[in-house]
């Protein structure tokens, strides 16, 4: 059996928290999002550059994805 408890997780994370490679979805965007390095986003759906300043304020939920490349 697999369980994952996530009771006692921080769901919302501010851009200093996130992590290169992992997605996340913007709350003041609404949009799902990648951590490319320090200072930047890319949009998943766009491709959209976001820098740290583009996201003052904004708070960010992790999201379970999987890349798949056909």
């Amino acid at each position: 059996m697999k369980v994952n408890d996530n009771r006692h997780q921080k769901q919302e994370l501010s851009f200093d928290e996130l992590e290169a490679g992992k997605v996340y979805i913007s709350h003041r965007m609404a949009k799902y999002v990648i951590k490319a390095d320090d200072v930047f986003t890319i949009c998943l759906e766009s491709g959209v550059v976001f820098d740290e300043d583009e996201h003052r304020g904004d708070v960010f939920e992790p999201v379970s994805a999987v890349l798949e490349i056909k």
